[in-house]
């Protein structure tokens, strides 16, 4: 009887777990990977808020979030905490949150207010002209690209997620793995 009730117990369990739990780390944030997984994500130039330039190969060897978001945008508020905080978790292990503001030419200032307010520290690039949107296909925002070590894209994340979240710890640390 204790075994038959220890089983029932850790089956119910089961259904208790987690989805940071599951097998496919990507469904547990509800983010659905490329299909095709050799497409390389595209290289641009664009400025900090201190003039100086970063490009996307730049971080070449570092798992990249990619955000595009802009300071009117209500949900990339809510999301940035996050990146925040995933990016001080796992800077040391080789990711990269890299946001592309989208807010209009000579906003910067707009822009720097933001990132001081609520500390940001991770890099933040100005896309004023929305030239890297496009290039992304960026139609709304925010929008974030996953984009692995070797610079091919994994996934494009439509919408908010809760980036400090067991669910994203557990993706991180699934994509910061060493590769063969």
């Amino acid at each position: 009887m204790k075994t038959l009730i220890s089983r029932l117990f850790l089956c119910g369990a089961c259904f208790l777990v987690p989805g940071y739990a599951t097998a496919d780390p990507f469904s547990a944030l509800n983010i659905k990977p490329l299909a095709d997984t050799k497409i390389s994500a595209l290289d641009f130039t664009l400025k900090h808020l201190d003039g100086t330039t970063a490009s996307l190969r730049d971080f070449s060897g570092k798992v990249v979030l990619l955000n595009f978001w802009a300071t009117w945008c209500q949900p990339c508020i809510q999301e940035m905490p996050d990146m925040e905080q995933l990016w001080q978790r796992y800077k040391d292990a080789g990711l990269i949150v890299l946001g592309v503001s989208n807010d209009d030419p000579g906003k910067r200032k707009r822009v720097e207010t933001f990132i001081n307010k609520i500390n940001l520290s991770f890099p933040i690039l100005l896309d004023s002209d929305s030239t890297v949107s496009e290039l992304y296909d960026v139609s709304g925002i925010p929008v974030s690209y996953l984009i692995n070590r070797d610079g091919t894209l994994l996934a494009k994340v439509v919408g908010v997620r809760e980036w400090a979240s067991p669910e994203a710890f557990t993706l991180m640390e699934h994509l910061l793995q060493p590769q063969p």
